[in-house]
């Protein structure tokens, strides 16, 4: 049986990358992948992980410091390859994950970046030991990953490196009976889930387009799930608009309630102005939600395409008010668009196809990761791209073993 490995920090809020890992961990089992989960042992780790039961658990030390949570994660990964196991390791999230998997060459881990954001620090961290694959949830990203591959590895190493397999999310059963019904006269229902993070999410633009529809005399109530750096300024704001009777602050909640809050809305809004995929999107989407969001293109310009909802420019509180304004007006046009949304993300982006996408791919790239009963990882830890890139000089150039640690280190504090 093919193997993968994830991790699963328990000390980060629950984002994308945290609920893409939680599919993966709960159900690729049922497609015939064994998944192991490695786990900083932190406070309040062991109730969560009561969703991963066809998981296998390794517990690994916790540790603030990134190069010593890369130590643990691969102690870990040794501690499993002693029982003859090898496989594939889904990397590119923590930054400590980063410092782990370029420390996985000759080891019967095989490392496959997988995209989460775009920013383009990533890719120094994606091609540093030139992987197998790498994979990104988008047809955009992937031509983009396909581009950053030839131009960092060459032509002929990046031939089919990287694949696109886009996210996908857990289908409502029973949709229409489980969707809370508009109340005819009511308000405007409007759920956002977003980290409230000033880079790339644009959250405070939540409070302006909601103190744009009061100030306009629409009548609505916006729940707000999720918690960051500006959850405080966002409370505040909320009081000093005199907004507490439209906004309510859910802070950071569990996908289940997520759910429930977007079974209870007619649109979901969305400001951020990147995401690598646009799973939140997705998730309203699969819920019987019509979208107004930001114009960002890529995944989300076919998610929210006119039928599901609509898009405006980046930063247009007056263009998200006018289009929330239009749901205001008539709210039976909000169903229809969920009906159709959920129709999209049943035959493109399911839970299911993605699933079935990774098994597929794990398994062929299992089939190459040589078990290796004796692998304890280096001794003295890559910390970053340009660690991998220089060990690669080091051994074309012959250089012993033993003085390779040594010139390392001068190479990271003088950068020469």
């Amino acid at each position: 049986m093919a193997t993968c490995v994830l991790v699963r920090d328990y000390r980060y809020r629950i984002g994308g990358y945290e609920s893409w890992v939680d599919s993966l961990a709960s159900r690729l089992p049922d497609f015939g992948i064994e998944v192991i989960v490695l786990v900083p042992r932190t406070f309040g780790a062991q109730q969560f992980i009561q969703k991963l039961k066809k998981a296998r658990i390794v517990w690994v030390d916790a540790s603030t410091d990134p190069v010593e949570q890369a130590g643990s994660l691969i102690e870990g990964l040794a501690e499993i390859a002693q029982e003859g196991v090898s496989g594939v390791f889904l990397s590119l999230s923590y930054p400590y994950v980063n410092v782990a998997s370029i420390n996985l060459a000759s080891s019967p881990w095989l490392s496959v970046p997988v995209m989460h954001g775009s920013h383009s620090s990533v890719f120094e961290w994606m091609f540093a030991d030139t992987p197998r694959a790498v994979i990104a949830p988008s047809k955009r990203l992937t031509e983009f990953c396909a581009s950053e591959a030839r131009s960092r590895v060459g032509l002929i190493r990046s031939m089919g490196m990287v694949r696109c397999i886009p996210h996908g999310v857990p289908l409502v059963p029973d949709l229409l009976t489980r969707r809370v019904p508009h109340v005819k006269g009511g308000v405007l229902r409007i759920a956002v889930a977003s980290r409230l993070d000033p880079l790339a999410k644009r959250p405070m633009e939540y409070i302006d387009i909601a103190h744009a529809l009061h100030r306009r005399g629409i009548e609505f109530a916006m729940t707000l799930a999720g918690d960051g750096p500006l959850y405080e300024e966002i409370q505040s704001r909320v009081v000093s608009q005199g907004l507490l009777d439209q906004v309510k602050l859910l802070g950071a909640v569990p996908r289940e309630r997520v759910q429930g809050m977007l079974l209870s809305a007619d649109v979901f809004l969305s400001t951020s102005e990147s995401e690598a995929f646009g799973l939140s999107i997705a998730e309203a989407l699969a819920a019987g939600c019509a979208v107004v969001s930001a114009d960002i293109g890529g995944e989300v310009a076919k998610l929210v395409n006119g039928q599901t909802g609509f898009r405006v420019p980046i930063g247009d509180i007056p263009a998200y008010v006018e289009c929330l304004a239009r749901f205001a007006d008539t709210p039976a046009r909000a169903l229809p668009m969920g009906i159709a949304g959920r129709r999209l993300i049943e035959t493109e982006y399911s839970e299911e196809l993605m699933l079935g996408r990774y098994a597929k791919l794990i398994r062929k790239l299992a089939s190459s990761a040589k078990p290796d009963r004796h692998w304890r990882g280096p001794k003295i830890l890559r910390v970053s791209p340009a660690d991998a890139q220089m060990k690669g000089v080091l051994e074309n150039l012959g250089i012993p073993v033993w003085m390779r640690g040594a010139l390392r280190k001068l190479w990271r504090t003088t950068g020469l």
